[in-house]
């Protein structure tokens, strides 16, 4: 059986984990509130946004700019397929996204100070 030879559900949770933990990393490096989250497994990543919807959407835009596909609403999967590779490929592209969310929450903010 494919799944116990190749120890296919370590390695999804071991991948997963470590998306998580450097989806949050990066999240918090940007002060984006953002939270990443195994849903219900660590194989099966959510990332929720605890910003105006513009900060979420440049974020997932980036990304997606940058060929990484994560759906804004819906859990992502990892598979046998995914290596460690994939992970920091999708970190480093999630840094390069909540840098640019970033600078949209700064320029809203500025808009809500200019209003104040």
């Amino acid at each position: 059986h494919v799944l116990e030879r190749d120890s296919v559900a370590a390695h999804v949770d071991r991948l997963g984990r470590r998306l998580i933990e450097g989806l949050n990393d990066a999240a918090r490096d940007h002060g984006i509130a953002a939270r990443a989250y195994g849903e219900p497994l660590p194989c099966m990543p959510f990332l929720a946004f605890d910003e105006a919807a513009g900060v979420r959407d440049a974020f997932f835009r980036e990304l997606l700019a940058r060929g990484v596909l994560m759906h804004p609403r819906h859990m992502g999967f990892l598979s046998a397929a995914h290596t460690e590779a994939d992970v920091a490929q999708t970190v480093d592209a999630a840094r390069d996204a909540f840098r640019c969310a970033r600078a949209e929450k700064e320029k809203g903010d500025a808009v809500q100070r200019a209003g104040a």
